[in-house]
This record gives C-alpha cells, structure tokens and sequence, in this order.
C-alpha cells in the first residue's frame, strides 16, 4: 500500500523541482497540477500554513518567526493566507488551539493525580 503513495510523493517532488527550475515548461506544470490537483504555488502555501499551525499549536515561537520559519517573507503574508485558507488570523488561530491543548493538558494532569 506504501508504494502507490511512495510513487506519487516521488512524482510531487519530481514536478516541484521541475517547476522550481529555470525550464517552467507548459508539461511541467501540467505535471504538477495533474499529480496534485492544484498550481504549485496553491500547494506550496497550503504546505506552510500546514506547518505555521503546528507551530501555533505546539510553540511560544512569535508569529513573525513562524512566517519566516515557514517560508513566508512576512507575518503580512501568513496572515493573509491564514485568512484566505481558514478563514482566521493566526493569532485567532494560537488561541483556540493552544487553550484546547492547554485544558487536555491539564485534564490529562489532573487525571493522573486523581483529581
């Protein structure tokens, strides 16, 4: 069952490179969007706000630091596509998610002391 997934990551990657290179061909691109279902640059900013709410999620970092660390040039950008993508701010986003790791944190604490 891996292989077929193992083949289409190898293809993703393949086409991204391709397209990341000099040679942006009509083939290329239409190797891309085939594979995945969507442009490049689509799937590229789907990538880092994937990974921007992970570290919402799991770190204290700032969130200027998440924009760079993700790949985008400023916390202008994250937030717009934050906004275009789920419809919030990342800020917004951090305290929705970290308070509910924070209350099943704490259950979890409580829980195991017998509270």
């Amino acid at each position: 069952m891996a292989q077929p997934r193992m083949r289409r990551t190898c293809r993703i990657t393949k086409c991204a490179i391709a397209l990341q290179s000099r040679a942006r061909s009509v083939a290329n691109k239409a190797c891309f969007r085939e594979t995945t279902g969507t442009t490049f640059i689509k799937w590229l900013n789907a990538e880092r706000v994937a990974r921007a709410q992970q570290l919402l999620e799991t770190t204290d970092m700032p969130i200027d630091c998440i924009a760079s660390e993700v790949g985008f040039g400023t916390s202008l950008s994250l937030r717009q596509q934050f906004a275009a993508q789920l419809g919030t701010t990342p800020s917004d986003y951090r305290r929705t998610f970290c308070k509910e790791l924070r209350t099943k944190g704490a259950e979890s604490i409580k829980g195991s002391l017998g509270f």
